[in-house]
């Protein structure tokens, strides 16, 4: 069995990326969205900040809630433990221990990759410049995860890699879902039609899922179509439904993991089994939440059960 050491540090090393690159994607699909409302609901840039659990955070170090602040809080700046920066930093402190393990083709893509975002994402950036920034960020976190897998022992260390991973874009999936469909609660407009498609557009952008959703020939882009594709189509690799399936894979190839698939195939069962057409917003609102504490719950079994255990 993999030392709990390393299997913590391979689980958290491919979070933090997961995390980083997450985070680019959501600000250039807010970015987009904002430019498609109306002046007056212009206020998207605070739903960055709850996406990402931050508000907290936020509060303490900025009065006011704009394009230039967030932006800077999410991408550079050090005192945000979950901004692209400090998230790839983490990744590669948690990397430095893994030479063993990790190929040397892959451990350059992450050096590259951070030292790219130290570079090239500090200050002020402009719309199209931090646009190619974020991509660069994107392409280079792409070229790392193709790394490992075509160059890494596909091993237990790989399949921890790959618990964490999904475990990352399952969380983000379901953060996406539950503040967009919040926000459309809230709305009593003449423009609600408008941004009802803009807020899903922009969780397509996030998720990278327009074009898999083409593909499923959805013609109309309506909540449910949307729903139904992030969160149930297996085919997908960031839907809900794909990386609780890939976590219940690698778990039931480590050793004392019964439990722990046991829970997995309950989770997709109870996705399986949601009729989320027929959903009133608070219902819906209800189960992401749901699928979220049991995300939460299964990353603190898998801490006790295989990372704590030295």
């Amino acid at each position: 069995m993999l030392l709990s050491k390393v299997a913590e540090r391979v689980y958290w090393m491919a979070r933090y990326v997961e995390r980083a690159e997450n985070t680019a994607r959501l600000i250039q699909a807010n970015t987009r969205m904002m430019l498609d409302l109306p002046m007056r609901h212009q206020d998207g840039w605070r739903t960055l900040v709850v996406i990402t659990g931050s508000n907290d955070l936020y509060s303490e170090q900025y009065e006011q809630v704009e394009e230039r602040t967030v932006s800077r809080f999410l991408i550079s700046d050090r005192q945000n433990p979950g901004s692209i920066r400090s998230s790839l930093n983490a990744a590669r402190e948690n990397a430095r221990t893994l030479r063993d393990i990790l190929p040397r083709q892959a451990w350059e893509c992450l050096n590259e990759l951070c030292l790219y975002a130290s570079n090239e994402l500090a200050g002020n950036l402009s719309r199209t410049r931090q646009a190619e920034r974020l991509h660069g960020v994107i392409e280079r976190a792409g070229t790392f995860a193709g790394a490992l897998s075509n160059t890494m022992l596909h091993d237990e260390a790989y399949e921890f890699l790959r618990i964490g991973r999904n475990l990352e874009r399952a969380d983000m999936t379901t953060r996406l879902i539950d503040v967009r469909s919040v926000n459309l609660m809230m709305l009593d407009t003449d423009d609600k039609f408008l941004i009802e498609q803009a807020q899903w557009r922009a969780v397509l952008a996030a998720l990278s899922a327009s074009t898999g959703i083409r593909r499923r020939k959805q013609r109309r882009l309506t909540q449910t179509a949307v729903l139904q594709f992030v969160v149930k189509d297996d085919a997908f690799p960031r839907s809900f439904a794909y990386c609780a399936g890939v976590t219940r894979t690698a778990l039931q190839r480590l050793p004392r993991s019964r439990a722990l698939v046991r829970s997995c195939n309950e989770i997709l069962e109870r996705v399986a089994q949601a009729d989320l057409a027929r959903m009133a917003p608070e219902d819906l609102h209800s189960f992401v939440d749901q699928r979220q504490i049991e995300i939460a719950d299964l990353h603190a079994r898998i801490e006790s059960t295989y990372l704590q255990l030295s």
